[in-house]
């Protein structure tokens, strides 16, 4: 037989407890006495624009997190439409005018924190391990988990936030920002246990999203859950008694008069309500008293926005204190008040740009309105009405000193007082978040889920603890008690299989070069929780960019194609969603590289696209016309034996046996096959440094590639590859993952052929279920266990040559001193010692004009030429290695100034950097350009395998497959596709192409 299930109160307890039983056979019935259902969830409309009266944020919302966990359990995930918040500062935390940005992700926190505190840094990762940690002990909070550690569990329900925060944090000011947001959870000093604070940081920091038309879609949905599922809902029917017999509760009666029957009763409101509905000792006179001993928390001013039209949207919530510190803002008078506030904006759609509504909260006691606590909504009186004008006013004041001229942008505002709230939620004095969690009342200071009366139970706020999280753990409380706490997890895990065999598949990536990142952002669309570990400061590898004088220089990546619409990396990086965002500038047409060859005294302008190139080259060379034509067209085939350069699907796994002789034959005896005059063919190899050309030993088809690309068109970035770094970065944060820099691995654990954990240089553990190296094969070989790859392979990779090093040479010019190359310049000239070739570039900036800001001036170097200073670290080499690079620097600069007389006259400064520079930078032993050598003659020798012999242990970067800008990110596709399955992202990519070319 059905079993009736009367539901009292119609908040987010209520409804979830609904749903969850409706779903499971009950016949629910639900009464609200207000018009609207949802309690906090309420949202309200004026003059066209709608408020949020609470629940103005959740967290913990991607894939595999608490609260995205529960919202699949109550079938309402896809019915509730988020946008996410700024990860880089969900929350701001403003004291006394000094303004910090709490950013998600525990890494990203601590970084940001850690900028403004690094004293506090280790201090800092020791209390957010903390908070995770108490955070995980809800059996409801990680569904991989069953048990809990009831000493654990104990413990901090008796230490309160402000003791363990000085017991781990040093800094006064820290102390403070940490507590920031307490009016969150209405934090009392000495009062407040620090599992409350443990389990509202750890839900918001994880991720945090506004609800897209308000929090009242919340409750909309799960109403539909109750409906769908033959449950009634009635609203304007208050509950007035409810009678027993027998010792349980029989029926509740209705302020009309009307009775329900049931066989489950479940109340919402208030502990303190009941007292009305029960006319007897039905619950023990203990339970009152005991209830009424329990503070509740304070309660709140709201002034209600409505903007003027655009006001930007702020995507953060704005604590403001008017002092250092957050604590004791119920402690005021009307001299103080308000000494702190929270302020925030309505979020009513995705990709919000400009605001309509927002709300400003201030606490406030229930006392302050004494005089009208008799009265009802609407019939309050004038004198009601200008104290809240004062009201609003005096909390503007307060706001406008940290925004100036919001005034200017609010059209028109309303207020809600704590009696606005008491009467729409019944809550005593209209306390925000009921009764206060207080550990100086121990075991008393908590209220059971369960009552005397074995059919009657609460949910809600006051339950538990408040918040979407405490409210939802609460209901799964009661629900675990009428179906059986292992039908709860069972359903659980089922509605979140999916989701959490995604979760459970995450990947440890060590190092935040471009192949680092690229696969990592490819693997978090693919549903991966990715951690990138970055040795350095900056993280980007060849992407890099760093700061002198205070101006941005370029570190590599300068000259690159495959960006035109239809082109690779185009591909790639529209299916991630950012090549619309970067800022690319495409070189001259008629002239993307200029090459002079001093020898023949003569220069060259090659134009993009095939037909041009042959034109152009045959007007100069008419005897060769035929060959060229040939020549170009054999590139283009050469460049057609590899599928993935094209993103085509893969047949079968790469086979070097399958390609053809001139594929893997040295580039240069190709271009004697087919060219006879010698200053053409010097011409054709001028792409040599940008693929670690060695005659008689590079394969022909890293030329065939990189000259088809260049072929197409080139491109630079308008500033720097930053801006593709930060994206990679957003999209791997996004998921979920993190990026962290200054996290250097020094250990990688493996056992029976399996990693199972890297450890870094500080002591960081990190444990994931695949591991990707982006590093330096042979710095990889030096921090792996000495048994995880057999002698024979090591000893193969010390055969290996590397690619040569290159001398780099960076310059900022005096104002409109140089003109701006918009190409990429080779200069060759074998008749001196040193430097016998350079490249330069002049890289765009913002608003480019016909004069170059900086230059970056590349010669190729081989480490010999350093190889005495080898044993020393950068900053520490010596006054003698500083004057060799001096010295080296005026070469370069004397070969300038033969190409741009007075070249030295337009510099403001310069400085450099040598192959010493990017061994230690980016741990390319020898400091290679490209890592290894690729050899013709052995390049099952010099190519690496995606797979290693280590089952979950991959490569990616430039030492696989191919090197370059282009060949990294097509080799992070193989990567990510030796865990993602073959030809699962190509798939992708080309569906995305041609749904949205």
């Amino acid at each position: 037989m059905t079993r009736r299930c009367i539901i009292i109160g119609s908040g987010l307890g209520a409804l979830s407890a609904g749903a969850v039983l409706a779903k499971n056979g009950y016949d629910v019935t639900i009464f609200e006495q207000a018009k609207q259902i949802g309690g906090c969830l309420q949202c309200f409309w004026r003059n066209g624009v709608k408020f949020e009266t609470g629940m103005h944020f959740v967290g913990s919302l991607d894939d595999g997190e608490v609260l995205s966990n529960y919202f699949n359990f109550l079938g309402i995930k896809d019915k509730v439409e988020v946008s996410r918040m700024d990860t880089h500062s969900y929350n701001t935390i403003s004291l006394d005018g000094e303004r910090f940005s709490i950013a998600n992700g525990h890494e990203q926190m601590i970084e940001s924190l850690a900028q403004r505190f690094p004293n506090e840094k280790d201090n800092l990762r020791r209390f957010w391990q903390l908070v995770d940690t108490v955070a995980q002990e809800s059996p409801y909070y990680d569904l991989s988990r069953i048990d809990r550690n009831p000493q654990l569990d104990l413990r901090l329900f008796t230490t309160s936030i402000n003791e363990v925060i000085d017991e781990v944090i040093a800094d006064p000011i820290l102390r403070n920002v940490l507590v920031g947001d307490m009016s969150l959870y209405a934090a009392q000093r000495d009062r407040t246990p620090f599992s409350t604070y443990a389990f509202v940081s750890n839900f918001y920091n994880r991720s945090a999203f506004r609800i897209v038309g308000g929090s009242d879609n919340i409750a909309k949905a799960l109403a539909e859950v109750i409906k769908t599922n033959g449950g009634k809902i009635y609203t304007g029917c208050r509950v007035v008694r409810a009678h027993c017999d027998n010792g349980s509760v029989a029926c509740v009666e209705l302020e009309n008069g009307e009775s329900f029957e049931g066989d489950v009763f479940i109340s919402d409101v208030h502990p303190m309500q009941l007292s009305g509905m029960f006319t007897g000792k039905e619950l023990r006179p203990s339970f009152y008293s005991r209830i009424e001993s329990i503070k509740n928390t304070p309660s709140v001013f709201s002034l209600f926005l409505k903007f003027k039209p655009e006001v930007p949207y702020m995507n953060t919530n704005f604590y403001g204190y008017s002092c250092k510190s957050p604590w004791d803002m119920e402690n005021y008078n009307d001299t103080t008040w308000p000494r702190g506030y929270l302020y925030m904006h309505h979020c009513h759609e995705k990709e919000q740009k400009y605001a309509r509504s927002g709300v400003i909260l201030a606490y406030m006691l229930a006392d302050e309105l004494s005089e009208w606590s008799q009265t009802k909504v609407g019939n309050r009186g004038e004198s009601y009405e200008k104290f809240k004008r004062a009201k609003a006013e005096k909390l503007l004041d307060a706001v406008e000193r940290d925004f100036p001229g919001i005034r200017s942008q609010i059209e028109e505002y309303y207020t809600a007082t704590p009696l606005t709230y008491r009467d729409y939620t019944l809550s005593p004095g209209g306390s925000m978040y009921g009764m206060a969690k207080d550990l100086t009342l121990g075991l008393a200071g908590r209220v059971s889920y369960k009552t005397k009366l074995p059919n009657f139970y609460l949910v809600g706020q006051n339950i538990n603890a408040h918040g979407i999280l405490g409210v939802l753990v609460g209901t799964l409380n009661v629900c675990s008690a009428l179906l059986g706490e292992d039908v709860i997890k069972k359903q659980m895990l089922e509605a979140n299989n999916s989701v959490i065999s995604a979760r459970q598949k995450s990947v440890l990536i060590i190092g935040g070069g471009l192949g680092g990142l690229v696969t990592g952002a490819l693997l978090a669309k693919e549903n991966y929780k990715v951690t990138v570990l970055e040795k350095n400061a900056i993280i980007g590898g060849g992407l890099q960019t760093i700061r002198r004088k205070g101006v941005d220089f370029a570190t590599g990546m300068h000259i690159f194609g495959g960006f035109n619409k239809d082109g690779n990396l185009y591909k790639i990086f529209d299916y991630l969603g950012i090549a619309g965002k970067l800022k690319l500038m495409p070189t001259d047409e008629n002239a993307c590289d200029i090459v002079t060859i001093a020898d023949d005294n003569a220069t060259y302008y090659l134009p993009k696209g095939k037909e041009n190139l042959v034109e152009y080259l045959s007007g100069i060379f008419p005897d060769e016309a035929g060959n060229i034509r040939q020549y170009i067209d054999k590139l283009f085939e050469l460049s057609q034996e590899e599928d993935l350069f094209y993103i085509r699907e893969r047949s079968t796994e790469p086979n070097f046996t399958s390609l053809s002789e001139d594929f893997k034959n040295p580039y240069n005896r190709l271009i004697d096959r087919y060219i006879h005059n010698p200053k053409l063919k010097r011409l054709l190899c001028y792409l040599k440094p940008l693929f670690g050309g060695e005659e008689d030993t590079t394969p022909a088809f890293f030329n065939a590639l990189l000259s088809v690309l260049h072929i197409g068109g080139t491109f630079q970035f308008v500033g720097s590859g930053q801006q593709m770094v930060d994206m990679l970065k957003k999209i791997i944060e996004e998921a979920g993952g993190e990026v962290v820099s200054s996290e250097e691995v020094t250990k990688i654990e493996v056992e029976d052929h399996v990693v199972t954990k890297v450890v870094a240089k500080n002591g960081n553990s990190y444990v994931a279920d695949s591991y990707i190296s982006d590093v330096h094969p042979d710095v990889l070989m030096k921090i792996i266990s000495g048994d995880a790859f057999p002698a024979a392979f090591r000893k193969r990779l010390k055969m290996i040559p590397e690619s040569t090093s290159s001398f780099k040479v960076y310059i900022k010019f005096k104002k409109n001193a140089f003109p701006f190359l918009n190409h990429a310049n080779y200069y060759y000239n074998n008749s001196i010692e040193y430097p016998k070739g350079i490249m330069y570039v002049t890289p765009p900036v913002e608003n480019q004009g016909e004069f170059a800001e900086t230059m970056a001036i590349i010669s190729l170097m081989d480490f010999s030429e350093v190889k005495r200073w080898e044993d020393t670290q950068t900053g520490h080499r010596g006054e003698e290695y500083e004057q060799w690079k001096k010295a080296t620097t005026e070469k370069i600069f004397d070969l300038m100034e033969m190409i741009y007389p007075h070249f030295r006259d337009c510099v403001d400064f310069s400085f450099a950097s040598s192959p010493l520079t990017i061994r230690d930078f980016l741990g390319n032993k020898e400091g290679s350009n490209y890592g290894f050598q690729k050899d013709s003659r052995n390049l099952m020798l010099s190519q690496m395998a995606v797979a290693t012999k280590v089952k979950n242990l991959f490569l990616t970067g430039q030492n696989v497959n191919i090197h370059g800008f282009c060949g990294v990110s097509l080799t992070a596709i193989e990567t990510a596709e030796a865990l993602a399955g073959h030809n699962v992202i190509v798939k992708k990519i080309n569906e995305h192409y041609n749904n949205y070319k």
